[in-house]
């Protein structure tokens, strides 16, 4: 090894963290109404907003900061032992996803819906292995959206929602709560799915 071993990882301030967890955060949101227009279309009551939603699910906010720290740390080590590389925005999205389910930073408050179950308790069980999926989804379609504005219209990048089968969610899923899932692997997991769900010939736009 070089002199990369007396490297001494300094961790970011309050604010960056604050930042990066509260973008974290919105993602959440829209998962959250997201799952619960999913109850609708099931036929059955859905939670009505007029106070505000955030009552009916808990955020451990220790646990949402350091899946930021996690993350800022594998990052910057990538670049050190990659000799200045930096990491793709797919690699990135999927450390997220792997931080969001080894820390677990939500869940659901079914203690304030009155008695009255809306979402079903497998949902409930595993709502951070279904939202840390959901945020790896959202984060490509993003990086998607970027790489089609650089790359114009004609392009045809985009990001195949029809590909996202609810088969191959749900062994995602399973795989994330029931099986030793590492860092490299949910890596290697989000560049495979930006490689099978992003159209076009965007690995020339994106060298990373």
């Amino acid at each position: 090894m070089s002199d990369d071993t007396d490297y001494v990882y300094s961790p970011p301030d309050k604010n960056y963290l604050d930042k990066k967890a509260n973008l974290i955060l919105s993602v959440w949101k829209k998962f959250f109404l997201h799952k619960n227009e999913e109850v609708g279309k099931s036929g059955k009551d859905v939670l009505h907003f007029e106070e505000g939603f955030d009552k009916f699910y808990n955020v451990n906010n220790t646990s949402l900061i350091e899946v930021v720290a996690q993350v800022d740390k594998r990052v910057v080590y990538y670049k050190i032992f990659h000799k200045g590389m930096d990491i793709s925005e797919a690699k990135t999205s999927g450390l997220y996803a792997y931080w969001i389910n080894k820390l677990k930073p939500f869940s659901i408050a079914d203690d304030k819906f009155n008695g009255k179950e809306y979402f079903p308790q497998e949902f409930i069980g595993r709502v951070n292995e279904e939202f840390a999926m959901f945020y790896l989804y959202t984060t490509l379609s993003n990086f998607a959206e970027k790489l089609a504005e650089l790359a114009g219209a004609e392009s045809g990048i985009r990001f195949d929602t029809s590909k996202m089968t609810p088969d191959l969610n749900n062994e995602l899923i399973y795989s994330l709560r029931f099986r030793s899932v590492s860092q490299e692997a949910t890596m290697l997991i989000a560049e495979l799915l930006a490689g099978y769900l992003i159209t076009g010939d965007w690995r020339n736009i994106n060298k990373n």
